[in-house]
């Protein structure tokens, strides 16, 4: 994994870029129900640049071998991701190359997915 650059602009120099953003739009920063939104916002934009910092190489190597010894490409974070948006279950599957359930590769898409639903798809 690539090392993350340091940043040009700092958390405080953006938590007022956001504090400007607010007046700009004819609200007051220093109002009650704002005074932490700067931290919040800029926190959000962190994390949802992150990805900057990650090494693809790296991320597109993640296998089931991680989980249960399986070998073929699968990027479980999808289903992690899926998780942090809500939803209501998973639906996936893995499969042999003859087409038959592979039950292992299955079993680890389970357990990645607990505690939501899963249903298998054979597609």
């Amino acid at each position: 994994m690539s090392k993350p650059k340091k940043p040009a602009v700092t958390q405080a120099a953006a938590e007022e870029a956001v504090r400007t953003l607010l007046r700009w739009a004819g609200e007051d920063p220093k109002r009650e129900g704002l005074l932490d939104t700067p931290r919040r916002v800029v926190e959000a934009y962190h994390d949802w640049f992150s990805g900057y910092a990650i090494d693809p190489a790296d991320y597109l190597r993640r296998t089931f071998e991680e989980v249960a010894g399986y070998d073929e490409m699968i990027v479980l974070r999808d289903i992690e991701f899926a998780k942090s948006c809500d939803v209501h279950g998973i639906v996936s599957g893995a499969l042999n190359p003859n087409g038959t359930i592979d039950e292992d590769g299955t079993s680890a898409l389970l357990e990645a997915s607990h505690p939501l639903p899963f249903t298998f798809h054979r597609a």
